[in-house]
């Protein structure tokens, strides 16, 4: 797991942790709130499984590569 200075193209730190251990603590709502109520920048684990949810961020993506 790391945690990534966006703004100045940083890693603050980076620490091992057990297979699977984060995998769904990364993806948690609570988790993604608690980062952007602190006006923190977050990346979101997406796997192919939410396929609905894959979707429509493939969607946006396209949709922003075209404007």
């Amino acid at each position: 797991m790391s945690a990534w200075a966006s703004e100045y193209h940083l890693t603050l730190g980076q620490v091992v942790v057990d297979k699977k251990s984060n995998e769904k603590m990364a993806t948690h709502q609570n988790t993604a709130d608690l980062i952007t109520v602190a006006a923190g920048d977050y990346i979101l684990a997406l796997k192919k499984n939410q396929k609905i949810l894959l979707e429509e961020v493939e969607s946006e993506f396209y949709d922003k590569k075209k404007d």
